[in-house]
This record gives structure tokens, C-alpha cells and sequence, in this order.
């Protein structure tokens, strides 16, 4: 065995393809090697078994070091790599990620369930990252942190409209046929545009399945199963669909038994993951519908989820296997600019690759484009993670305007990574660099336009035995002749697309396909253009392939333009129900595309349009703003009623951006609801400011807020009557254009967050209208000594490095002050005194942390308005006795000296309702169950009893206890009383402690909601028993390995979240979508 692994060196040498196999495949080629060695040594059956384990973690060390080696794969790499920070990151999380997905050494059944884990656990742990400008294998990045994407909203029954991950959906819709008592597992369609995550959400739920998260999935002692399929990959083949193709490697497909996953069916709940149905061809596609019918019929209880352009799917179909459809959203700005930053963030982990990556021009590139996607024009265009990507790749390779319209951005990218790269690298010797532009387009595009017609998305590289599928080398050998080039040189060509191209790629031995499915779509339409097959367009649009209608629409001329959308009109007269939305969107999006049409066609166009208007969801509101001023009278106010609809339309108004629409926003603004005015106000970046204000927000007739990034555009709102509160963020202040704030006759509320060069706020001392201040997260203030009239009610400071000498300058005159929050403030700081604190007669919320001091507590006493006090100072005796003085403290969040005296707590703090304790010593736990009003307790840091373990009054009802410790077994901690130590406690958090089991439930016969997020302390699941019917649980954070029977019988009578060894970073970046579609 040992000599079999010396010969690993010599495979990653090689074998140019080890990089895109699954290890079980490697795990199998060394197998072929060794066995027969051991045979003839006549090696027992238990040491094979054991050098069989540990072949398999091996070959799954080469499969994670193979993707960070270099293209030359030198002995001599070796050495610098093994001592690597990288190798041995890779190693630590290759192990980590095999022991999730199962140990290797099982037999029969679930050894098949055990490669299939690994493989996924292995293959699926990264994305590419598109158009990354390097070495093809470092673009990948670890699926968990890749992107994130937009919000889903569900159905009412659901969530009550409320935004919910997919992960979360999904448990959601396991828990409600748990409660329906239902057999049947999930039944889902994830449907979306080019390029909005539909791959990377199924390929991320596959591997967190296999890293045994998504439990509440999981059937009792039946552990998930992912079966991911890319139906692109597998039913472009002569063969029927069958069960084999859910394996994910090859070759054990080929080794297992027709009915494999009937024999593993009883110990596994399978999670199958169908991703690209629309990019199976329409032939195919009956059979697969039956294919996916019988998985259904013969696994009722396994869960499905497909992926599919809107376009691509037979709803009547999937309504009778009764699938649910849910539509991914477009980016917001927010989440287009965290996607940007993780690229760049991706691009500078991977600088090392590309030698010529100059940190300081990917840094500037980065905030560029930043600084672009705050702009609407930008951030309405990067909608989608895919065209994200592409303006990163533009802005990294040094193109720092970006187009206007989608077709000039693929334009752009494509010329890009075909031709303009390689020229600035400076290599111009290759036969790739000695042809122009033009005939590179005709190369790549003759490929993409065969693919397209054959509705394919790999295409062979050379000819197969009987194959009537042309293959690259055929298409290639002929576009080069038409180009001048002579057929002899096909094989160096081959290899020089391929590996120069960067659009089009290998990713099998014997398999090419596009970057993305987008930019074949992109290509294939101006081929097919140019070439005046516009018939064969039309064909495939009637065969579900709509994308490729706006590509050939945008830069046509005026002929085929007409004659694109005309067609398309014709077609909407024999269109099914089920299919007109989606094709007057795509109408919509032509007409956007196309620089010229007829006024006649348009005409027709927008009348046909006009029966999706107003939009329904954020796509068509983007998408129907190319109408202009044609959509307005659709969009009147008088004619909108619901409230969605009015916010959209209002999106729809405001992009259209011309004169025409803002009147009809002022008809808006003269009607508003509350619900109509943040859209109202966030279209003012969309006009000129002082049109703007003067002719839309005047009209406004109530109180409102404006949020703003650029603040040159607070002068123009500075007489608006009905303004009261003004947000900024974001933003760099040093023009001085906040002071214009000052002129806001009735400004109640000023917020400054997240800005920069702030300078002197000084001047809010003469806005008497201000009466509340707060400035978070935010640099560059000058020294403060006044702030706000004397009039002001609240004045929070937090994250802020500023320069205060006095204290008793900016609070003398506040005697109005209730609110004081002074958190994590540095810099120069006086103490703040207790005699400056005394002068707040009507205070009733002090919070003070961070560096700020202050000097004693003796004012508390003098402050009888004090409800709420948030102190991080570590509290004395003499503390305590001074805050019991306080008769209307209700809230007290505080922390103690270690060794605090024993003293009588009874009789003090009886109004107290809300109780946070840090460091909390047992004479205070003692006393809490005297506490008469105490209604919630939050206990941080401290140790809940050695002795004894404590006990609540009978009013607590939420219970919250953050790094706490038990020092021994709660059943010796208890066993000395038979008090009810939790008698109404509704609600328990438990974050980050160390206690061993939770048998402590136990003692809360109340209990109807539970949330523990343990950091792996706790060693047993035992005490989930003692929950009541209808509580809802949630436990993340557990170890893996725990006995999980406790959670599978709870699931039985209640709502139960399960996730071991939960993630809370990647769980929250995650997969957004509509519930219930558009």
C-alpha cells in the first residue's frame, strides 16, 4: 500500500484530468493496483477493509491538494506546498469534511450511501467564480462564503409574508407535512433568470447535506442522502433516465444495481436535487417527466427540488405531482455590492496565480465598482449574482465604466475574456492573440450556435462512434477554413480555444461547454443573427429557449427587430395561459433590447404589454421600465390599488425617469400611503433633486423620513414641510453639505451612520426643531462641545472615535434629555461625572460602555424618571446600594465584581421587570426568585451553580442565558430540592455555554418555545422528552455524532429545527426566493 501512495506523486504528474474526478474514482484506480498484491500475499479481509479506509481518505487528500497545485505539476512543487499554510488548511478541512459525510468501511447498501456522501462532500465544496482572472482551478472559492442572493417571501401560511432562506423554507415545508401527518416528502421548483443561483443553491443544499446539516429534513434514523444531478450532463445521452444517473460518480454508476437505491431506500431519506430542467431538450423531456413521476411514486418520501428558467417547465405537469414553485428574486443594491466585495475578496486570496494581478489594481478596481453600483443606473443592472460577476470581471481587468444596457455587458465581457485581456498581458506571438476579434467571435460563436440548436449544453470534443453530434473538432476544423486558416492545424486550434478562450472550457476529458449557459445563449443569437437565420431563433424560442429572443434583438437592425417582436406578437394569439406572462415579459425585454423599432410594431407591442401592467415582482418592474412614457397611463394612481402593486409601480415610474412619470408620482404623493412613501423618497436619486422636491415630496401630506447617501442633495430637500427625519449613510461628509440640514423647518430626528469626515456637528445646537441625535459606525467628527438644542430627547453615540474634554458643556442645557446612549465611543474622553448626570431631572434610559468611565453612581438617586440602565462598569456594593435607591428602575442590564458581599436583594429592585446580569455572582441568583415583577432575565458569563442550581420567580417568562456554565450534572445540581425551579418560564435561549445535557427541561412545564445555539459543550440530547406538544425548538451548534433519537421523537409532537454543527455565517448569506412564484 505504501508504494501505491509514493505513486500518487507520479499520477498528480501525469494524469491532467485528476482534477475532475471524484475520489471514489481515484479511490478505485489505486484499488486496481493494490488488490492484487494483497491477494497474492494473501492479506486477510479485516486489514483490507482497514487499508481500503484509509485509501479512500487519501485519495480524498489528493483531490483537495490537486485543486491548489500549479499547471506544471514539478516534484519540485511539492516541497513548497507541504509547507504551506494553504496545504495544511486544505488537509485539516478535506478530513473535516470527510468525517461529516461518513467515515469510509461500510458494506453492502450503505457503502454505495457512503461514496455518494464523500463524493458530493468532495466535488460540490466550491463554486467557480466567473470570469476570475486566473488559472482556471483558482477560481474556486468554498461554496458556504461563495455569494449570497436575495430574500425569498413565502406564502402567509408560511411565514406570514416574511423573508425566509431557503433552508429554512424547505424545513418549513417538512415540518408542515410532519404536522399533516403526511408521508410525502417535499415537492419543489426553484425557478429563475439566467444567472440568478439557481446552480449554486441546489449544489450548496446537496454538500450541506452531506456535511449533515438540513437534519430537519432527515427522517427518523433514516440520514440524508443528497442525489445531485446536472440534467445537462446526463440526459443529453441515447439512454433512458434511470436511478443510476443520481450517483455522482461514473464509474459507480456503472457498478451498482438497477434497483440501488430501492435496497438503500430503508435507511436513508433521499434529498434529490434535479438542477436544469429546461436544458433538457424537448425530446427528452417526456421521459424525464416520467422518470421524475416514478421516483415519485415509488419514494413518496423523499424530497425533490428542481431547477428551471421560468419558461422551461410543464406546469400542469408538476401541478399534478403536486410541486410547489418558487422563483429566486433579484439582487438589491446591498446584496450586489457584498457579492462584488467577495469577489474582489476571492481575487485577492488567489492573487498569487496570476502574476500579473497587481493587489493595488484590484483594490481600486474594487472601489470603483463599489462606488458604481451606489448609482441606479449600475445597481438596477446588476441584478443577478452572474451579471455581478461579469461587471466584476470588467472593472478587474482594468474597464471601469460600465455599459448602460445588458447586451453592451455581454458585449463587453465577451471581447474581454476573448481578446482584450490576452493583448494587455503583452503575448501576442500565440495563434490565439494573431487573430482579431471578429474571427474569434465566429469561432466560439459557430460552437455556441450548434450547441443552441442542438440544445445542448457540453458538446464532445472529438467524434464519437455512430454519434451524429458534431463535435468541437468538426465545428472548428470548419469555421477555419471560412476564416483563412487551413484544416491541418484543427487539433493545435482545439486546444488553443479551449485553453485561450476562457468562454468556453473543458470539463471532462472529452467535454467542452460555455462559462455560462448565458453567454452561449448571448452567442448563439448573434451568430444566428448575423447570419440571417432568424427562422432558427423562432424555432427554439417555440422550443422553450425565450433567452435567446432579446439577444438577437439588441444591436439588430430595424428589419429584424420588427420582425423578432412581430413574431412574437403573432405568437401571443395562440399562446397558452400558462405561457403569456413569460412571453409578454420577453416582449418587454426585446423591446428594451432593440435600438430601433418601428413606430406601428412598438405601438402594437405596448398594448399588448399593457396586460402586465402593473408588474407583479421586481423582475417585470425592471424589466417594463424600458416601455417609457408608454407604460404610464397603466401606471396611474387612480388605477392601482394594492399595495404591492403601488410600490412596484412607483419602481417602475421612477426608472422610467422622465418628466411624464414624475407627474404621475405627484398624483402618487398626493394620495400616499404609509406604504407608498420610503418608495416615494428612494426614487428621489432617480431626479434632479430640486424638481424633484419641489413637484413630488411637497405633496407628500404626512410626516415622512428621507435616507441618503449623497448628501449635495440635502439642500434641496431642506424646505420641505412635511420632512421630520433624515438618515445618512454611507456616505463622506467633508463637502459640508450637512449642514444644510439645519434649514429642515420641522427635522425631529437626525441619524448618521456608516460616514465618513463627518467634521462639526456643532451647528445642531440651532436646529430647535431636533429632538432626537444619533451618529453610529461613523469618523472624522471635530471635538465635541455642544450638540443639539436644548429641546433634544435622545442623543446616541456609538463606534465613534471623537474628542470630549467636558461633559458638563453638552448636557448643562438638556434637561429635556430622556434617552443617553454613549456605547464603544474612543478618543480622548473626560469622565463623565456624576454631577453632570444629575441635571437630567427627565432621563429615563442610560446606556454606558465601552472606554467612557464614569466616576460614580451616586446620581441615580436624583434621577426618579430612571426606568432602564445599561452599565458595562462591573457593579461594587456600594453600587448596588445606590442603584436600589433608584425606586423606578424596570430594566438593568449590569455586570459585578467578582467577589460581591452577601446583602439583602429582597426588598430591593421590586419594580424590576427585565433583568441582564453579566459575571452574575450566586448571592444575585439567589435572589432572583424574590424579585416580585421580574418578567425577563438574560444571564451572561457566569456559572449557574456548583452547589446548587438556581432558580426564577413565578412571573419570569423568558429565560436567556449566554456562555453560562454548570459545573456538574444538573441531576446532582437539583436532586437536594423539589422547589419548581422554572414555574412559567415560555421561552428559553441558551447560547454558546458548556452544560452536558438538557435534562434541565425537566423543570420548565411551561416551556413553549426552546433556542440553543451550543458551541459543542453539550455531550447528550437526553430532556427533549420533558417538552410539551406544539413547542417549537430550534438547537444549532451541537457536535456531530450526538445520538439524534431524542430530536427524532420530538419531531413526532413538535416544530424542531436541528442543525449540528451549525454555521450561523454561512446559514445567513444564503438563497433568497419567492415563494409561490410570480
Amino acid at each position: 500500500m505504501s508504494s501505491v501512495l509514493e505513486g500518487s506523486m507520479y499520477t498528480l504528474v501525469t494524469d491532467r484530468d485528476i482534477e475532475e474526478k471524484p475520489p471514489s474514482d481515484i479511490h478505485r484506480d489505486f484499488l486496481k493496483k493494490i488488490e492484487p498484491e494483497w491477494e497474492a500475499d494473501d492479506i486477510g479481509e479485516l486489514a483490507r477493509g482497514y487499508g481500503r479506509s484509509a485509501l479512500t481518505l487519501c485519495c480524498h487528500a489528493l483531490s483537495a491538494w490537486v485543486r491548489i497545485f500549479p499547471s506544471e505539476r514539478a516534484p519540485a512543487a511539492w516541497t513548497s506546498l507541504v509547507n504551506s499554510t494553504r496545504l495544511i488548511d486544505s488537509c485539516r478541512s478535506m478530513l473535516l469534511a470527510v468525517r461529516k459525510a461518513g467515515v469510509p468501511g461500510s458494506i453492502g447498501a450503505m457503502r454505495v450511501v457512503g461514496t455518494q456522501r464523500r463524493d458530493i462532500s468532495s466535488c460540490l465544496s466550491h463554486m467557480e467564480l466567473f470570469g476570475l482572472p486566473v488559472e482556471k482551478r483558482f477560481r474556486r472559492v468554498p461554496i458556504a462564503v461563495s455569494y449570497l442572493a436575495g430574500k425569498l417571501s413565502s406564502q402567509a401560511n408560511l411565514e406570514h409574508g416574511r423573508s425566509i432562506a431557503i433552508n429554512k423554507l424547505i424545513i418549513s415545508l417538512a415540518n408542515e407535512q410532519t404536522r399533516s401527518k403526511s408521508n410525502k416528502g417535499i415537492r419543489l421548483i426553484i425557478t429563475g433568470k439566467a444567472g440568478c443561483g439557481k446552480t449554486t443553491a441546489v449544489q450548496w443544499l446537496a454538500f450541506t447535506a452531506s456535511q449533515q446539516g438540513l437534519q430537519g429534513l432527515a427522517l427518523p434514523n433514516r440520514p440524508l442522502l443528497p442525489l445531485f444531478v446536472r440534467l445537462r450532463e446526463t440526459i443529453m445521452s441515447n439512454r433512458a433516465p434511470s436511478d443510476r444517473m443520481l450517483l455522482y460518480s461514473a464509474q459507480l454508476q456503472d457498478e451498482v444495481a438497477s434497483g440501488w437505491l430501492q435496497d438503500c431506500h430503508a435507511s436513508v431519506t433521499p434529498l434529490i436535487l434535479l438542477d436544469g430542467w429546461d436544458e433538457i431538450s424537448p425530446s427528452k423531456r417526456s421521459g424525464a417527466e416520467e422518470w421524475v413521476g416514478s421516483l415519485t411514486e415509488r419514494f413518496p418520501d423523499a424530497h425533490i427540488i428542481a431547477t428551471s428558467r421560468p419558461e422551461g417547465i410543464n406546469n400542469t405537469r408538476f401541478d399534478l405531482l403536486q410541486f410547489k414553485q418558487v422563483s429566486i428574486l433579484p439582487l438589491r443594491r446591498n446584496d450586489s455590492a457584498e457579492l462584488a466585495e467577495r469577489w474582489f475578496n476571492g481575487l485577492l486570496d488567489q492573487h498569487y496565480a496570476s502574476a500579473e494581478l497587481k493587489h493595488t489594481e484590484v483594490e481600486r478596481a474594487r472601489r470603483d465598482l463599489l462606488s458604481d453600483l451606489g448609482t441606479p443606473a449600475i445597481s438596477d443592472m446588476a441584478d443577478s449574482p452572474l451579471l455581478v460577476s461579469m461587471l466584476c470581471c470588467l472593472y478587474a481587468t482594468g474597464k471601469t465604466t460600465a455599459p448602460d444596457k445588458r447586451g453592451k455587458l455581454y458585449d463587453l465581457v465577451v471581447s474581454t475574456l476573448l481578446d482584450t485581456r490576452e493583448r494587455d498581458r503583452g503575448s501576442n506571438s500565440s495563434d490565439w492573440n494573431n487573430l482579431d476579434l471578429g474571427k474569434k467571435e465566429t469561432l466560439v460563436g459557430a460552437i455556441a450556435m450548434e450547441m443552441t440548436k442542438l440544445g445542448a449544453m457540453t458538446l464532445p470534443i472529438t467524434g464519437r462512434k455512430y454519434s451524429r453530434v458534431s463535435s468541437l473538432t468538426q465545428i472548428i476544423s470548419d469555421v477555419l477554413v471560412k476564416i483563412g486558416r487551413s484544416s491541418a492545424e484543427t487539433p493545435r486550434w482545439v486546444e488553443t480555444v479551449l485553453s485561450r478562450s476562457i468562454v468556453l472550457q473543458r470539463v471532462a476529458n472529452n467535454e467542452a461547454e460555455f462559462a455560462h449557459r448565458s453567454i452561449q445563449d448571448y452567442l448563439a443569437a448573434k451568430s444566428l443573427r448575423q447570419s440571417g437565420q432568424l427562422g432558427v431563433i423562432y424555432d427554439l424560442a417555440d422550443a422553450g429557449q425565450w433567452a435567446t429572443l432579446p439577444f438577437a434583438c439588441y444591436s439588430a437592425d430595424l428589419e429584424t427587430a420588427d420582425k423578432t417582436i412581430n413574431w412574437i406578437l403573432d405568437r401571443l394569439s395562440a399562446c397558452l395561459d400558462s405561457e403569456r406572462r413569460i412571453l409578454l415579459t420577453t416582449l418587454v425585454e426585446c423591446l428594451g433590447a432593440s435600438t430601433v423599432v418601428s413606430p406601428k410594431i412598438r405601438r402594437q407591442a405596448e398594448a399588448a404589454i399593457s396586460e402586465i401592467l402593473p408588474p407583479a415582482d421586481e423582475t417585470e418592474s425592471k424589466a417594463l421600465a424600458s416601455l417609457g412614457n408608454a407604460a404610464i397611463p397603466y401606471l396611474a394612481s387612480s388605477r392601482v390599488i394594492d399595495e404591492q402593486s403601488r410600490r412596484l409601480s412607483i419602481n417602475v415610474l421612477a426608472r422610467i425617469g422622465t418628466v411624464e412619470a414624475m407627474n404621475e408620482l405627484t398624483n402618487y404623493a398626493r394620495d400616499a400611503r404609509d406604504s407608498d412613501l420610503k418608495a416615494l423618497t428612494t426614487a428621489l436619486e432617480r431626479f434632479d433633486p430640486e424638481a424633484y422636491s419641489k413637484r413630488v415630496l411637497a405633496e407628500i401630506n404626512a410626516d415622512f423620513g428621507i435616507t441618503l447617501t449623497e448628501t449635495n442633495r440635502i439642500s434641496a430637500i431642506s424646505d420641505i414641510e412635511r420632512l421630520t427625519r433624515l438618515t445618512v449613510q454611507n456616505a463622506r461628509l467633508d463637502d459640508g453639505a450637512l449642514n444644510s440640514a439645519r434649514h429642515i423647518p420641522r427635522l425631529r430626528q437626525l441619524d448618521i451612520r456608516d460616514s465618513e469626515n463627518i467634521g462639526s456637528i456643532e451647528w445642531t445646537a440651532s436646529v430647535r426643531s431636533l429632538r432626537s441625535l444619533s451618529i453610529s459606525r461613523s469618523s472624522g467628527l471635530s471635538p465635541l462641545k455642544s450638540v443639539g438644542p436644548p429641546e433634544l430627547w435622545a442623543l446616541h453615540l456609538a463606534d465613534v472615535e471623537i474628542e470630549i474634554t467636558d461633559w458638563k458643556e453638552i448636557l448643562q442645557d438638556k434637561q429635556d434629555l430622556r434617552i443617553l446612549s454613549l456605547k464603544q465611543i474612543t478618543g480622548q474622553i473626560a469622565v463623565l461625572g456624576a454631577q453632570d448626570l444629575r441635571t437630567l431631572k427627565n432621563l429615563t434610559t442610560l446606556a454606558v460602555a465601552g472606554d467612557l468611565r464614569i466616576d460614580s453612581l451616586d446620581f441615580v438617586g436624583s434621577l426618579t424618571m430612571l426606568s432602564r440602565l445599561v452599565l458595562e462598569r462591573r457593579i461594587s456594593n456600594q453600587d448596588l446600594k445606590m442603584l436600589s435607591e433608584c425606586a423606578n428602575i424596570r430594566n438593568l442590564d449590569i455586570s459585578f465584581e467578582e467577589h460581591l458581599k452577601p446583602i439583602s436583594l429582597t426588598a430591593r429592585f421590586n419594580r424590576l421587570q427585565s433583568l441582564t446580569v453579566h459575571s452574575a455572582p450566586a448571592v444575585l441568583l439567589d435572589a432572583v426568585p424574590a424579585m416580585p415583577n421580574l418578567t425577563s432575565l438574560s444571564i451572561e458569563d457566569s456559572n449557574l451553580g456548583s452547589d446548587e442550581f438556581f432558580s426564577v420567580g413565578p412571573e419570569v417568562k423568558k429565560l436567556t442565558l449566554v456562555r453560562c456554565t454548570l459545573e456538574n450534572n444538573y441531576e446532582t445540581l437539583s436532586h437536594s430540592s423539589n422547589t419548581d425551579r422554572f414555574p412559567a418560564v415560555r421561552e428559553l435561549i441558551w447560547r454558546d455555554g458548556h452544560v452536558a445535557d438538557l435534562r434541565f427541561l425537566r423543570d420548565m412545564p411551561t416551556l413553549r418555545s426552546l433556542e440553543i445555539e451550543d458551541n459543542g459543550s453539550i455531550q447528550s440530547l437526553d430532556g427533549l422528552e420533558y417538552l410539551k406538544a406544539g413547542c417549537k425548538v430550534r438547537i444549532a451548534g451541537t457536535r456531530w455524532g450526538l445520538d439524534d433519537e431524542p430530536v427524532q421523537k420530538l419531531r413526532r409532537r413538535c416544530e424542531v429545527v436541528y442543525e449540528p454543527e451549525y454555521d450561523s455565517e454561512s446559514f445567513t448569506k444564503n438563497f433568497w426566493v419567492d415563494y409561490g412564484g410570480s
